[in-house]
């Protein structure tokens, strides 16, 4: 991933590492095979890191700038912040595919708030121990 996805990335790299992985799931994901129940979870391991690294590689290609609070650089897109990325970029599969949506910053509303309203039993246990 290094290598494709590093500290600053381009579009170039990013697509020639999902051709890579597209590579793997067609050559090497079919023979991978399992004689126990420690190499299956091992298998599933990197079955899900494959996965990991798809969406990593997807969504950089989302992120059409770089950002400083987000430490994300592109090399082809050098413009820091522009009001127009900043949303949250959700990216989920489905039916095998990778799918994104932009939400914006205040979708969830105030943070603070939100988490506060919803979370009350654990602040009020976290309180009672003393480390609030």
């Amino acid at each position: 991933m290094q290598n494709y996805c590093g500290g600053v990335k381009c579009e170039a790299l990013l697509r020639e590492g999902l051709d890579l992985l597209q590579t793997f799931e067609r050559e090497t994901v079919p023979r991978l095979y399992a004689r126990n129940p420690h190499e299956l979870m091992r298998t599933h391991e990197v079955l899900d890191i494959l996965t990991v690294a798809e969406m990593v590689l997807h969504a950089c290609l989302l992120r059409t700038s770089s950002s400083v609070p987000l430490c994300f650089e592109r090399s082809d897109y050098p413009e820091k912040d522009p009001a127009a990325d900043r949303v949250h970029i959700t990216i989920y599969q489905e039916d095998g595919q990778v799918k994104s949506r932009r939400v914006p910053l205040d979708f969830f509303g105030d943070l603070k708030e939100e988490y506060e309203k919803k979370n009350q039993e654990y602040i009020r246990e976290e309180s009672s121990h003393g480390t609030i």
